[in-house]
């Protein structure tokens, strides 16, 4: 529960600042593939990440 072998993360990084013009990478060590199944502090770090991005958004 500590690593995941599923993603190659430094190409997905690549791979994502190219699906729209406005992208964001966060990088959470010791993530798990699903971030929000991490461990508690990384999944803090997700959700308050998450909420800052939102708040970026002008309604």
């Amino acid at each position: 529960m500590r690593v995941d072998a599923v993603i190659d993360v430094e190409q997905t990084a690549r791979r994502a600042l190219g699906l729209g013009r406005r992208t964001a990478v966060f990088r959470y060590p010791g993530a798990l593939h699903d971030v929000f199944l991490s461990r508690r502090t990384v999944r803090q770090q997700a959700y308050r990440d998450v909420a800052i991005w939102l708040a970026s958004y002008p309604d």
